[in-house]
């Protein structure tokens, strides 16, 4: 598993939320996350969050709090594991 991931600073653009990811946070802790990403970017470093390739984009499947909070401070890309299905194409994320 370890050979099918690799840390990146993928383009924010590039990015997608996972539409069915049931974690949200919101007011005081969506704040309180922004401030220490801003204060604190190595964090990022620390704890990248994951994401796949998909359809010509990047699906994340961990991390979609700390990617709003990117999107939020206008950061320009993000720091990333980039994660490979073994039975999926690198460049599309489709299945061979």
């Amino acid at each position: 598993m370890k050979d099918n991931y690799k840390i990146e600073h993928i383009p924010i653009k590039e990015i997608q939320k996972n539409p069915d990811n049931p974690r949200l946070i919101k007011g005081h802790q969506f704040r309180s996350l922004c401030k220490s990403l801003e204060e604190s970017p190595e964090l990022f470093e620390a704890r990248p969050i994951l994401a796949v390739p998909e359809n010509g984009h990047f699906m994340i499947l961990g991390g979609n709090m700390r990617f709003e909070a990117a999107k939020k401070l206008k950061l320009v890309n993000c720091t990333s594991y980039r994660y490979e299905w073994p039975d999926r194409s690198p460049e599309t994320g489709n299945r061979d």
